[in-house]
C-alpha cells in the first residue's frame, strides 16, 4: 500500500471540526478543494451524494499510515469494506479540484441511505 492516502473531507472531519482532532498527528497536509456532488443537511453531520450536480467544498487531506487512517475513518463513517449492505457511508474514489486547478484522486465517504427528506445545502459548504 502507498505510504500516504488522500481523503476529501467536507464536514466533521475538516480541520477544526469534531472528529478532525483524532487525525491531527497523522495529517500531513490539508488543501482547499471541491468535488462534484450534492451536500445535504443531516441532524448533526452533512450527507454527500456523488451525483455530479454541484460543487461541494471541502479539504483534501493527505495522511501518513494509510491503513490506520482508513480503519479509523471507516469506523467513524459506519463503513465496512466488502459488506454488501448496511453501510451508513461508502468509501469511493473521486476527482478533487484544488484551488490552483490541479486535479487529484482521493477517497471520499458518500452517504449510503436515502436523502429524500433531507434539505440540500445550495452553497455546497458545511460549516
Amino acid at each position: 500500500m502507498d505510504k500516504t492516502v488522500g481523503i476529501f473531507v467536507y464536514g466533521t472531519l475538516k480541520v477544526g471540526n469534531h472528529f478532525a482532532k483524532n487525525f491531527d498527528a497523522l495529517r500531513l497536509a490539508s488543501l482547499p478543494g471541491k468535488i462534484k456532488g450534492t451536500l445535504y443537511r443531516g441532524p448533526f453531520f452533512p450527507m454527500l451524494k456523488c451525483d455530479g450536480a454541484h460543487d461541494v467544498e471541502g479539504e483534501l487531506h493527505t495522511y501518513k499510515r494509510p491503513s490506520e487512517v482508513l480503519a479509523m475513518m471507516d469506523r467513524i463513517e459506519g463503513y465496512e469494506e466488502g459488506r454488501k449492505e448496511g453501510n451508513f457511508y461508502v468509501r469511493k474514489k473521486v476527482e478533487v479540484t484544488l484551488e490552483n486547478g490541479r486535479k487529484e484522486k482521493a477517497f471520499v465517504y458518500e452517504f449510503n441511505e436515502s436523502v429524500e427528506n433531507a434539505e440540500a445545502i445550495p452553497s455546497g459548504r458545511w460549516d
